[in-house]
């Protein structure tokens, strides 16, 4: 049932799209330095989100120490340093 739904949904849109008449529309410099920005801030955030996902996943294997165990062995480094 909900495929007879889905196949008739796609149909009577692709008839829409079909009686579609341009639209005479013009894309400002405004408009395309913002269209702009959200596709290179869209690429900045996936390039974070996937280093930290693959950051977790080596962390996850044992490849990485985790970053608590970074922080602990930074400070026994500085604590040594300072006796020193």
């Amino acid at each position: 049932m909900k495929v007879f739904i889905m196949v008739r949904l796609f149909i009577v849109s692709l008839i829409l799209i079909s009686f579609a008449t341009p639209a005479y529309a013009y894309i400002d410099a405004a408009t395309g330095g913002l269209i702009l920005q959200a596709i290179i801030a869209g690429f900045v955030g996936l390039m974070v989100m996937w280093r930290s996902w693959v950051y977790k996943v080596k962390a996850f294997f044992g490849c990485v120490p985790p970053e608590e165990e970074i922080d602990e062995a930074d400070a026994d480094t500085l604590k040594k340093e300072e006796q020193a």
